[in-house]
């Protein structure tokens, strides 16, 4: 590859957008503290929220596959077998597929929880 440059169509991209069109993309869901609420469930992944107080203990046995925690909202203590980990908003972390059980502890923390 010589890095050989492209014409950009950005004038047509814009033309191509609707701006007037309102989608109501709002998903209501359960927000019951320390368990997992099921926001999307199709064939391919399930995401939860999980808003966290104080501590809550999640079961993984029966799971195999990795499981994905996205904080939405101030922060938390993960921890797996004998090792933790500090989770922000904005940080994402995956957890191993060997994790039966994972401990979370926060204040008041608002997680996503993807499993697939």
């Amino acid at each position: 590859m010589e890095g050989n440059k492209r014409e950009l169509h950005t004038e047509l991209a814009v033309g191509a957008l609707n701006f007037i069109d309102k989608i109501d993309a709002e998903i209501n869901y359960s927000k019951e503290v320390n368990i997992l609420n099921i926001v999307v469930s199709c064939p391919y992944f399930k995401t939860n929220f999980i808003p966290v107080v104080n501590k809550t203990v999640l079961d993984y046995s029966q799971i195999d596959s990795f499981v994905i925690f996205m904080c939405v909202e101030v922060s938390a203590e993960i921890s797996i077998f004998d090792n933790s980990e500090i989770i922000k908003t904005g940080e994402t972390i995956l957890i191993p597929a060997i994790a039966n059980t994972v401990i979370i502890i926060s204040e008041n923390c608002k997680l996503l929880e993807v499993t697939v």
